[in-house]
């Protein structure tokens, strides 16, 4: 088996390495003997405390005032910082931002029926809810008589979603009779029509 020199030489830097941290001392344990580990007398930490500095609070930044204009010189147009500036010296540093109003745009609503002609609608309901014996039956009908399968099926298809359409209604009304009453029977009189 061929050793590649880079292989090699990742070996030696390795063994390198293992041998060097073996020479280096253990790091010391903190226990009790150790007086790193011991607390400092308190005239030991008042010395230390006398020696640093007093604390000293940051003044309150004062606003600069602008200089007078001077004839002739523009007029500079007041921006909403320096309102905000004005109103807030303590927040000197603040940036304003404008008002925004951000509106998300409506999503597509594309489902397999919105593409769908009439009748690929009635074929793919009466696929999905009728049987298969309910399908071969009725796999011809009397052109003068009779209504086709797809017919039928977009005719459920159109009755089921009526019917949903007033469930969902019926339940908001029940959730709007607690506030208003009359909204509530309107409501249930536009959807019965």
């Amino acid at each position: 088996m061929k050793i590649s020199m880079l292989h090699l030489g990742f070996i030696l830097i390795a063994g390198a390495v293992a041998a060097s941290a073996a020479d280096e001392l253990p790091a010391p344990k903190i226990s009790d003997k150790n007086t790193a580990a011991v607390a400092p007398s308190a005239a030991t930490s008042d010395k230390i405390m006398a020696a640093l500095p007093k604390y000293d609070p940051a003044p309150a930044a004062v606003p600069a005032t602008p200089a007078e204009p001077k004839p002739g010189d523009p007029v500079k147009p007041v921006t909403p910082e320096d309102i905000a500036r004005a109103a807030n010296p303590d927040n000197a540093d603040m940036l304003v931002l404008p008002k925004m109003v951000v509106k998300q745009k409506p999503r597509p609503r594309l489902t397999p029926n919105t593409v769908l002609s009439k009748q690929d609608l009635g074929a793919a309901f009466a696929k999905q809810n009728y049987s298969q014996l309910d399908q071969a039956l009725n796999k011809f009908t009397l052109p003068l008589f009779g209504t086709s399968l797809e017919a039928r099926a977009y005719e459920d298809y159109q009755r089921q979603k009526k019917e949903q359409m007033q469930q969902d209604i019926n339940s908001l009304a029940k959730a709007v009779e607690q506030t208003d009453p009359a909204e509530a029977k309107a409501l249930r009189d536009a959807v019965s029509k």
